[in-house]
């Protein structure tokens, strides 16, 4: 993906904001340049792509926020002793929490971007297609559904399928700043139910929109928003409705698990084929780099030391079978002081994809989904994991699946949302599942702004 430099570089300004910054940094400061600069359907095109550009940030979807999780997890241990991972080791995240202030700001950038695209197909300010309007409207609602459920994740209290969930989510922005007045319009808390119930309304639109094969190389197609609906449901507990969509993306046959168990990283940096990703954000070079964050927590090739390597608990799980070829990412590498640390080789690439949802989670969720509700043939689907790892078959409980899923998805981020949704009461030494400890604060940026949205 290559910016169009002459429509959006005013726009991009917007993500280099210091960090004293007000509520208008998660829209744009000069707003003129909205009306000034889209006047044709080439330009709504390029500031999509540039909706994407935001989108992978390390933040959003590139890695760092993942990252994160896991500490807040216990994945994965941090070397860093500075004030945004100290507090985040600790639990003690407040309103400055760099880590929590670009998880919002660069969420909001993403949807105000979409936001705008949306604005200007549905008022038909720009001549396009019909084709186009209907692709261009399904992509921005995907992004804005993904980084809603995004936000979800670290700053609301997790979603209980046996509950109202009226525990405040976080402010639902959808439509387009396209003047400085609006841009200062104070948006509340929508609830958690609120908000999921809009993420689900965004991906089933954009699932029934979405052509089968992206428009444009690293866009999102049709089957992206059906796996992300699977993802989605299961998080909220909704087991059927994960089969129902996980089951779909499976029974198109457009995917299958690769040969190699890392592929799907290699594939950009190494030119090679992958046949798991159903989505990631595209690169194709050091400095087009779309799992910048991934890269830069976790390289053993290149950073001396890592900031991140794997916790010991999940180095042990990882080894338990020495048959198994994840444990292969494994090495002990020198580390601060010169003291030997383990690491992971799994991110170790010039540039990668940025994965948001991919088959061997689908068949992960499929599994957990189909033996909750009797579906399915989840032995198959866990084998089918099991084999390409060179573990030993085993049948499909509940306990299986949830530790070839912790596994196979190891320091992707995923491990502490599980954790969540499974309502475990020992989370980061012995943290209940919804403790207000576990999610960031609503950030400094937003508060500032919007003095009376309800706190964390």
């Amino acid at each position: 993906m290559k910016k169009i430099i002459t429509i959006l570089l005013g726009f991009l300004v917007i993500a280099s904001i210091s960090s004293c910054s007000k509520l208008l940094e998660v829209k744009p400061d000069n707003l003129v340049g909205v009306d000034e600069g889209l006047k044709t359907a080439a330009d709504l095109q390029a500031y999509l792509n540039g909706a994407y550009d935001v989108f992978r940030n390390t933040h959003v979807m590139g890695g760092t926020a993942f990252c994160a999780s896991d500490v807040l997890a216990q994945e994965t241990d941090a070397a860093s002793t500075g004030f945004e991972w100290g507090q985040i080791k600790t639990l003690n995240m407040n309103l400055f929490n760099p880590i929590g202030r670009d998880i919002w700001k660069n969420s909001y950038l993403t949807i105000q971007r979409v936001n705008v695209v949306i604005d200007y197909l549905d008022k038909d300010k720009i001549t396009v297609s019909a084709d186009q309007k209907k692709v261009w409207k399904a992509e921005a609602q995907f992004i804005r559904a993904v980084c809603y459920f995004h936000l979800l994740q670290f700053f609301s209290l997790p979603y209980d399928p046996s509950a109202s969930n009226t525990q405040p989510g976080v402010p639902l922005r959808t439509e387009a700043v396209l003047t400085n007045e609006f841009a200062a319009t104070q948006v509340p808390r929508s609830s958690a139910e609120e908000v999921y119930q809009f993420i689900l309304t965004e991906l089933q639109a954009a699932e029934a929109n979405l052509p089968v094969t992206p428009a444009l190389p690293g866009h999102v197609s049709m089957d992206g928003a059906t796996a992300f609906l699977a993802k989605v449901y299961l998080q909220m507990g909704n087991m059927a409705k994960a089969f129902q969509y996980a089951d779909k993306v499976v029974s198109t046959g457009r995917y299958s698990l690769d040969n190699y168990w890392l592929a799907k990283f290699a594939s950009a940096s190494l030119d090679s084929t992958t046949h798991e990703v159903i989505f990631g954000l595209a690169s194709s070079a050091t400095s087009d780099n779309s799992g910048s964050g991934y890269i830069d927590s976790y390289r053993t090739n290149k950073l001396d030391p890592p900031g991140f390597g794997p916790s010991s608990n999940l180095a042990t799980i990882l080894k338990t079978i020495n048959t198994d070829i994840r444990a292969t990412q494994l090495v002990n590498k020198a580390g601060q002081n010169n003291t030997s640390g383990l690491y992971s080789t799994k991110y170790n690439y010039e540039y990668m994809v940025a994965p948001v949802i991919c088959y061997n989670e689908i068949l992960l969720i499929r599994a957990e989904a189909g033996l909750a509700t009797t579906q399915g043939t989840p032995d198959a689907d866990l084998n089918a994991i099991q084999i390409r790892a060179g573990v030993p078959q085993t049948a499909a409980t509940a306990d299986n699946i949830l530790l070839e899923r912790r596994k196979e998805l190891a320091l992707e981020g995923k491990y502490f949302f599980d954790l969540k949704r499974l309502q475990s009461s020992n989370i980061h030494g012995g943290v209940g599942w919804n403790s207000p400890k576990l999610i960031f604060q609503i950030p400094d940026l937003e508060q500032n702004g919007n003095p009376n949205i309800v706190l964390n």
